[in-house]
């Protein structure tokens, strides 16, 4: 497999489906894709739509620029990281949540940085 951002989405879709021990059936039945496309997709042999995309992501709880970055790439950026990690876990809070875990956020990263 070359190393275009398809090859890197196929990586990335196979190590995080089989972080979570999900088949290639079940990850598929939660993305609503058929497993024949899921395994090109993996295996790039097949291109992605961003709704795709956003359909695996969704399927595996992540933020969809997670699946377009090597693990290699985002261990490299801790700052990019983290904020993709915020983004996956306001994802289904409303905006008073979101607004109250930034001020959460907020808190901690100033008493952390007095120390």
């Amino acid at each position: 497999m070359e190393n275009t951002i398809y090859a890197v989405l196929g990586r990335r879709v196979r190590e995080e489906r089989r972080a979570a021990k999900l088949t290639l059936e079940d990850m598929a039945h939660r993305a609503q894709i058929s497993s024949s496309f899921l395994s090109y997709i993996e295996s790039g042999r097949r291109k992605a739509s961003l709704g795709t995309v956003e359909k695996l992501a969704r399927a595996l709880g992540l933020d969809p620029g997670d699946l377009l970055t090597s693990k290699e790439q985002a261990a490299a950026d801790p700052a990019a990281q983290a904020a993709r990690q915020f983004s996956s876990l306001v994802r289904n809070c409303d905006a008073g949540q979101t607004r109250a875990i930034l001020d959460v956020a907020r808190a901690a990263a100033g008493a952390i940085r007095r120390r």
